[in-house]
Parts: structure tokens; C-alpha cells; sequence
């Protein structure tokens, strides 16, 4: 255990997995269905990060898509990322080395995403079956999305760590909002779908470079 920090909590894509090639392909096939435009893995770096919801909205053309568009968005955008989320996602470089440093450290450790729970689940369970997180939490009907710190609370409870205490590491605006609203220490992940700036500008408590660079906090 270090004599720092009690748990580290992470953010999954853009963190932990480099998720974006299939988040664009999976909700494009589901635009270019409905005769819509396309759009980038630049555009769907800023699309994703606060749930499908937001994402089908983000993509739909217009500035007001109905919700009942919406909602059709995210069932389709389901059924066909069930079926391609794993084409191009992988660990970012480095990560496995971290988990490993601190597994080795005795570091309790959990995953917090505003992705749907199950696919969160199934990413989890393919890319990383070995790391015995104490809590694997993607969004809910029961717990409010980030940067709501509800699923933060409930992850720190299961790793028995107090916030003050304990890092999270995210690469967005909302996951340094949750983590300071958690009243834990926002660790930016400069390698994500973000900028540093982004991370900097929302009083990041420290912006890795690198994964291992998280190590070097623990004490």
C-alpha cells in the first residue's frame, strides 16, 4: 500500500483504452443508415465523454435533434457497437505497466466511466481479466453520469479509501469536475481524446504524460 495515496480510480476510454476509432465507426454506420453526415475521430473526441445519450445528440444534424431521434440513436448505436468494439480498441501504451506498478504497491483500484455499464463490463473483462479492480462501474439508470461524484463515492466505499486520499485519472473537463467534486485529486491523462490545456484549465491536480508517470505520485 502507499503511504501516499490509498486508491487510484480511472476513467475508460480516452484513459485507460483508446476507444475512439470504434466509438466513430459504430455511431457513422449508424448516421450514414439515416442518410446523415459523417463525422471525424477529431469531432467524436469532443462527442463522447458524457454518455451515449449526449454522444447520439452530438452527432445527429441539427441543433435540436428530437429526443425521440435521440433515443433511436442510442438503440441503434448499441446494436452496432456490440458488434465492432473491439475492432481497433486497445490499451494506450504504458497502461499495462501501470496497473502492474500498482497492483504491486497493493493499490486498490477502480474503474468509473459514464460508458454504458455492460460494454464497460465487456472492455474490462477482454482487456485487463488479470487486475483485481474492487469496483467496475459504467453508467446506470441508478447512479447519476460525471461529473456527478456519485459513482466516485460508491467506487472509493468499495476500495475503502478516503477521497482526500485517493487519485482519479481522466482525460476530460468532466472527469477533473467529478474528481474534485469527489473531493479527490484530479489526474489529467494527456495521452486521451482531450488536450492538456483542457485538463490544465479545469485545475487538474497533476497532468501525466505518461502513464507511469502516475507511479511517481504514490510515494
Amino acid at each position: 500500500m502507499s503511504d501516499k495515496y490509498e486508491a487510484v480510480l480511472f476513467d475508460l476510454d480516452g484513459t485507460l483504452l483508446n476507444t475512439i476509432a470504434d466509438l466513430t465507426a459504430s455511431m457513422n454506420e449508424v448516421l450514414e443508415q439515416r442518410g446523415c453526415p459523417v463525422h471525424s475521430e477529431d469531432d467524436y473526441r469532443y462527442f463522447v465523454g458524457d454518455g451515449v445519450h449526449m454522444l447520439a445528440a452530438r452527432a445527429l444534424p441539427g441543433p435540436l435533434p428530437s429526443e425521440a431521434a435521440v433515443q433511436e440513436a442510442v438503440q441503434a448505436f448499441r446494436q452496432v457497437y456490440s458488434r465492432r468494439w473491439r475492432e481497433t480498441t486497445r490499451p494506450y501504451p504504458g497502461i499495462e505497466d501501470l496497473l502492474q506498478a500498482l497492483m504491486h504497491k497493493g493499490v486498490p483500484m477502480g474503474v468509473v466511466s459514464n460508458k454504458p455499464h455492460e460494454p464497460t463490463l465487456a472492455c474490462i473483462q477482454a482487456f485487463f481479466p488479470h487486475v483485481p479492480f474492487a469496483v467496475v462501474a459504467g453508467q446506470t439508470e441508478d447512479l447519476p453520469p460525471k461529473p456527478d461524484p456519485a459513482g466516485l463515492h460508491v467506487a472509493l466505499k468499495a476500495c475503502g479509501a478516503a477521497p482526500e486520499r485517493s487519485l482519479y485519472l481522466g482525460d476530460s473537463n468532466i472527469d477533473m469536475q467529478a474528481a474534485r467534486r469527489a473531493g479527490m485529486k484530479a489526474v489529467g491523462a494527456a495521452w486521451g481524446f482531450r488536450t492538456r490545456e483542457e485538463l490544465e484549465e479545469h485545475e487538474a491536480f497533476y497532468v501525466a504524460a505518461h502513464p507511469l508517470d502516475v507511479v511517481k505520485l504514490m510515494g
